[in-house]
């Protein structure tokens, strides 16, 4: 597109995103590795929730995308007020850890509060993480995708945060 004095002007869109999952799946790492395209082996506790913002220029002179990704607690206590945090953003990340057979019973706890909350108007995404830790995986692959079918053909990703595997094609 084009002004009055020939200038190409870039359109701009948002998207909003937010990751939901239990504690320690590695929601806060996979936003950091997609955003910062880092890895740290330190363990922060969220919070409520923290957000990150990723700009992408989609190609030269074409549109730009602002990806706001919200990063929610998975403390059981936070479970209630998840929808609270969620309710303007255009899709949900939930995550799961392929090495804790718990976390993956619990995001479908996720997925049918938000089902329950949201009806199907939110779009959701599956991500089975820490897929370097295969060799303890407890989780097999097709269960992921067996889920995912079952939540309604949605999308489904597994990555690895440490190694960055996975975690820019989910988000693209």
């Amino acid at each position: 597109m084009k002004n009055e004095k020939g200038n190409t002007i870039e359109k701009s869109f948002e998207i909003r995103l937010a990751t939901l999952g239990d504690s320690t799946v590695g929601k806060t790492s996979l936003i950091t590795r997609y955003v910062e395209n880092t890895f740290t082996f330190s363990y922060v506790q969220t919070m409520g929730f923290d957000s990150k913002m990723k700009k992408i220029k989609l190609k030269e002179g074409g549109d730009n995308i602002k990806v706001f990704l919200k990063d929610t607690a998975g403390q059981e206590r936070f479970r209630s007020i998840a929808p609270n945090y969620i309710r303007k953003e255009d899709g949900i990340l939930l995550v799961y850890d392929i090495t804790e057979e718990q976390t993956f019973e619990g995001v479908k706890l996720w997925a049918k509060n938000i089902k329950d909350i949201f009806d199907d108007s939110k779009p959701m995404l599956l991500i089975g993480n820490k897929i370097d830790l295969n060799f303890k995986r407890k989780v097999k692959t097709e269960y992921g995708a067996n889920l995912a079918e079952t939540l309604g053909g949605i999308k489904f990703y597994e990555t690895s945060c440490k190694t960055g595997e996975g975690v820019e094609k989910c988000f693209n």
